[in-house]
């Protein structure tokens, strides 16, 4: 096993490992489920392929066996694929439909490779499983029928299911809703095209031989197709994980944004908290500044703030009263002095650093704004 070949059976367990890790918390996901199974293929697959490129068997039979195994998986994984655009693109019920009436492809795909495995000559079998190996070196045997074909079948499907899977997407980039989803399908529209491109050239190379004519078959057919899969692989990939991604990000900057305004209400809010310690909302779980804690702390802050101004107000609009051109934030602090001096005031609440626009984000601007002016009124009488 050279290092590309680790490199990528410890990614494809890793892979693994993770998204078994989501199904245990969403089992019910049906686009999840499917793209595990594409993975679980590839995983399981691994091992048999690595034996078999070195004219080995792994676990069971001999190497024409594992390389057959890795076919049937690989078949079942690329179904699984397509049932991940269908549950992703489509509603569950339209997309279970559809799903089932491409199961009989793989399975009639995998009988064919079984039957084509077991019906190799005895001789022939070791030097079969090493086909994708030495293609073009001379003397080689895949112009044998029983080979041919089990190569032919397997490139034969996987072409299919690359193809179906473009037609889906390109479908949903042409009428889907979903911005983003949208673009992650495009990416992996451009990907399945270097596939089915890549898998096309694979298919001509496969007649060449078949015909015992490799020596006809120019050698630019399978440097086209090659670079073409490894141009779309990276495309596929992306665009799978696009939607995902975009979301994680979007949610990292939310996360930024409560951090920083949470930080930025603290003067505001050490302040209104001394006077009125009983507006703090102690059942609320504190969470600390992590991903998920920082949320509940920013609109618990938020909370007790405008509950604090509230309970303050009525001092505040008796200093205001006065007349003395302070600001808002020096009008507060004096409010609180009476509010600590428990001076005889109204019951009557008024509005404080009220925004001009509607909605939280407005009105967390005003409080970032008081509580920033609260700061520098505080460091100025330090």
């Amino acid at each position: 096993m050279n290092t590309a070949q680790a490199i990528r059976g410890i990614t494809y367990f890793a892979l693994l490992a993770w998204l078994l890790y989501l199904m245990a918390r969403d089992p019910k996901n049906l686009p999840l489920r499917a793209i595990t199974g594409l993975i679980a293929a590839w995983a399981i697959g691994f091992p048999f392929g690595l034996a078999s490129n070195t004219g080995q068997g792994f676990l069971v039979g001999d190497p024409l066996i594992s390389e057959l195994i890795q076919f049937i998986l690989t078949a079942f994984g690329e179904y699984s694929l397509v049932c991940f655009f269908l549950f992703t693109l489509y509603e569950a019920p339209s997309a279970a439909r559809r799903a089932w009436r491409q199961l009989p492809v793989p399975i009639l795909a995998s009988i064919i490779l079984t039957i084509s495995a077991l019906t190799t000559p005895p001789g022939l079998r070791a030097e079969a499983a090493r086909v994708p190996m030495d293609a073009l070196k001379p003397g080689f045997v895949s112009n044998v029928p029983d080979i041919a074909v089990f190569y032919f079948t397997g490139n034969a499907y996987m072409l299919y299911a690359c193809g179906y899977a473009l037609l889906v997407t390109l479908r949903y980039v042409r009428l889907g809703r979903d911005r983003k989803l949208r673009q992650g399908m495009l990416l992996t529209a451009i990907g399945l095209f270097g596939l089915v491109s890549g898998v096309s050239t694979f298919l001509v190379a496969n007649v060449f031989l078949w015909l015992g004519r490799s020596a006809d078959l120019p050698h630019v057919i399978l440097i086209v197709g090659t670079i073409a899969v490894f141009i779309g692989i990276p495309f596929f990939l992306i665009g799978l994980g696009y939607r995902s991604a975009a979301t994680r990000l979007a949610s990292i900057g939310v996360w930024w944004r409560h951090r920083r305004a949470y930080l930025a209400l603290e003067p505001l809010w050490t302040a209104l908290h001394r006077e009125f310690p009983e507006d703090a909302l102690d059942r609320v779980p504190a969470g600390g500044l992590s991903f998920g804690g920082v949320h509940r702390r920013y609109y618990r802050r938020v909370i007790e703030c405008r509950d604090g101004l509230v309970r303050v107000s009525p001092y505040l609009a008796q200093v205001q009263g006065t007349g003395d051109g302070e600001s808002l934030a020096d009008q507060l602090t004096a409010a609180l002095r009476a509010h600590a001096a428990d001076a005889a005031v109204p019951s009557r609440a008024m509005p404080v650093a009220m925004p001009s626009a509607h909605g939280l984000d407005a009105d967390v601007e005003e409080l970032v704004a008081l509580s920033q002016a609260m700061r520098t009124t505080r460091e100025a009488g330090t």
